[in-house]
């Protein structure tokens, strides 16, 4: 049942070049159709790309060569005249924006018995196919303007494009052609015969500039010339790369720095950062958003705790970088060093002179830088004995004579934190160099039964 009409007609010679066209249809009788009672049949109108002979022309030939739908509508089961509109497709035949081989009318092609049956061309009953076109004669001589509208300088890789137009000899503008280029690679064509005026440009490569040009043609025929690039745009559709800049691995302060750098790969500029941190065994939290900034001073940090740091760019377009791993740590560290002197083998020792042995830690990432060592003679003052000392023995003399000597070391670090004194002893001796000597005494406990 699928049945394909080809029609052609002489328009040029019986209407006026620069005729403007108000409206124009195809008729055909319809004389029969199946099956009776049938529904309507859907059918289109394409306009054909190349010429063709009514007796060369065969199913099986695949000619000619048909173009684009340029009207579609429905067929109804019954007998009488049927109307395809064709205003436009006549008006660009008339112009010679299209060349005139004639148009193809498609039925329902599906495979079923549906089938419309219309007089041909050598009906003798004057129910023959024609085309009525109603048409006015135009002094327009003078070509439409049209020009695309200008583009953002970056854009993602589906883009709008706008054009618009005038017609200063007054017939107004039947409808407009728009090109596109890749500078050095020839213009091409992208939506011709439209009478829209914006369309979506998709697909676009990033990093690759693409120029656009438009022109207009009028209802009588006048054509503009192309002229130069009217708009320019390049495509940015990747995100900037962003990270955050390596810290030490220790941290000893409560407020450190943060910096964070990266580049759009040639696009359109980072517009903006967000940066976040968390604690590690905790989620992610916002720090820093939309800020242009590069650094920051990150506060309020808790002894012990390591905290790690990403960030991402969001450039002009608004191509996101997504936020992954953590791209810097640290761990803070607000203790300082810690000492102790070494206890002495013996409570009581019979010379002036002996050996003082301290020691210390510093917290991870630091060292000790050096030590202070104090003195206190039978519970008295404290005094210095050592003081910046980067050894951890040294002698002492007795010069108080006879008594109890107690000491205590602190420590400070290279990152200049200095250990608190406790005003505790650490370490005592007894020293019993001056005749008569004492003897120590052990005293056992006495038990009676």
């Amino acid at each position: 049942g699928a049945e394909r009409i080809l029609l052609k007609f002489d328009v040029s010679g019986q209407v006026p070049a620069g005729a403007v066209i108000n409206n124009a249809y195809i008729e055909l009788y319809e004389t029969s159709a199946t099956p009776s009672g049938d529904a309507s049949m859907g059918n289109i109108a394409r306009h054909l790309n190349s010429d063709w002979q009514s007796a060369a022309v065969t199913w099986n030939s695949h000619e000619p060569n048909w173009g684009g739908v340029d009207e579609q509508g429905s067929i109804a089961a019954a007998d009488g005249w049927r109307q395809m509109p064709v205003t436009g497709l006549v008006q660009e035949w008339l112009n010679g924006t299209q060349p005139n081989y004639g148009a193809i009318l498609i039925g329902d092609e599906t495979v079923q018995e549906r089938e419309r049956i219309f007089y041909s061309l050598n009906a003798a009953n004057d129910l023959y196919p024609r085309i009525v076109v109603d048409y006015g004669v135009s002094t327009d001589t003078t070509p439409p303007y049209a020009t695309v509208d200008q583009l953002s300088t970056y854009v993602d890789d589906d883009f709008n494009v706008t054009w618009s137009g005038s017609d200063s000899g007054g017939s107004g503008i039947a409808y407009y052609d728009v090109q596109y280029q890749i500078p050095g690679d020839g213009w091409q064509d992208w939506q011709l015969h439209t009478t829209a005026t914006s369309a979506n440009f998709a697909g676009g490569q990033n990093g690759v500039t693409y120029q656009f040009r438009a022109r207009a043609v009028d209802n009588a025929g006048n054509v503009q010339e192309y002229g130069d690039v009217q708009a320019q745009t390049t495509v940015d559709s990747q995100a900037p790369s962003v990270t955050v800049n390596s810290l030490p691995q220790y941290s000893f302060s409560p407020a450190f720095t943060i910096s964070w750098s990266g580049t759009d790969n040639g696009g359109s500029g980072i517009a903006y950062y967000d940066v976040q941190y968390k604690i590690v065994g905790g989620s992610w939290q916002d720090w820093l958003k939309k800020t242009s900034a590069t650094s920051a001073q990150f506060t309020g940090a808790h002894d012990g705790l390591t905290y790690r740091f990403r960030a991402r760019g969001v450039d002009y377009v608004g191509n996101a970088q997504s936020l992954g791993d953590h791209q810097a740590e640290t761990t803070v560290e607000l203790n300082g060093p810690v000492s102790d002197v070494l206890p002495f083998a013996e409570d009581l020792i019979h010379t002036d002179s002996f050996a003082v042995s301290w020691n210390g830690q510093a917290e991870p990432g630091k060292t000790i830088l050096y030590y202070d060592v104090y003195y206190r003679f039978n519970d008295g003052a404290w005094e210095p004995w050592l003081l910046q000392t980067q050894n951890t023995t040294e002698v002492f003399t007795a010069s108080q004579g006879d008594g109890v000597y107690a000491f205590e070391a602190r420590a400070t670090d290279d990152y200049g934190t200095v250990e608190a004194l406790s005003g505790q002893a650490q370490a005592t001796l007894g020293v019993d160099a001056v005749a008569p000597f004492l003897k120590p005494i052990v005293w056992l406990p006495f038990i009676a039964r």
